[in-house]
């Protein structure tokens, strides 16, 4: 397929070859996380930026940044998205008008920030609907997965979930939206779970499955920053008793 330079700058002003563009493809088999997807990566741009949604591939086209600047961008969105079963992708140049070119003629189309919203709004409704609806012992395969993490969770979002429920339901929290508390788990917790850990975080819960192995490891993670900050305590506390002692 050629290159149509022309026909790509007449559908998104300014993109040229000092531009660039970063793909996110979903992994997992339901695109109804898209909306969500593509609103999370609306408040992450600038205005002149363009956000494209097709089936299970949302792009976002950067004119005039070099491949250093979509990189960060891409950093930024990936930590927004961590709860999102997607594979980031990174264009610069001649290769991102190609991928543009090629979204287009696939029929991608261009989305607001107000249709963002929108989306979002028709998807959490669906979800509500859903909930009502699906049966008292759910599949958990059904919900997002979560492939893997690009970093540790940070202390910050740790200290939303106690420690100990976190490990006697073999949950981790990975992500963080307004009132929601995104939980990473193997199997899908119940309402009774969900009441008790929405009543200690104070947040609604969202869950996402992954493997096992990597509760354990979050964990193994989240137990060592513990003990580091037990012993900084004690070392506090015996500098302090031999300051007064003097």
């Amino acid at each position: 397929m050629g290159l149509d330079e022309r026909r790509i700058q007449h559908a998104v002003p300014a993109f040229d070859v000092h531009s660039s563009l970063i793909s996110i493809e979903a992994t997992g088999e339901s695109t109804d996380i898209f909306p969500l997807a593509a609103r999370r990566i609306c408040r992450q741009v600038r205005s002149s930026d363009t956000v494209l949604l097709l089936e299970k591939v949302c792009a976002l086209v950067l004119p005039g940044t070099p491949f250093s600047g979509a990189q960060a961008v891409a950093s930024r969105i990936a930590q927004c998205l961590i709860d999102i079963p997607c594979q980031l992708r990174v264009y610069h140049g001649a290769t991102a008008l190609l991928v543009l070119q090629n979204l287009r003629e696939a029929g991608a189309r261009s989305i607001s920030h107000e249709e963002c919203a929108e989306m979002s709004c028709s998807t959490t409704q669906r979800a509500e609907q859903m909930g009502h609806a699906a049966p008292k012992e759910m599949a958990s395969d059904i919900l997002p997965y979560l492939a893997f993490l690009t970093n540790y969770p940070p202390p910050r979002l740790l200290h939303l979930l106690p420690y100990e429920l976190a490990y006697r339901y073999q949950c981790v929290p990975v992500g963080a939206e307004h009132k929601v508390l995104t939980l990473a788990t193997c199997r899908w917790l119940n309402r009774e779970i969900v009441a008790q850990l929405h009543s200690a975080t104070r947040r609604e819960i969202f869950q996402v499955r992954c493997e096992m192995a990597m509760i354990d490891e979050v964990l193994h993670y989240w137990q060592r920053l513990q003990t580091m900050a037990d012993l900084a305590q004690v070392e506090a506390q015996m500098d302090e008793a031999c300051y007064s002692s003097r």
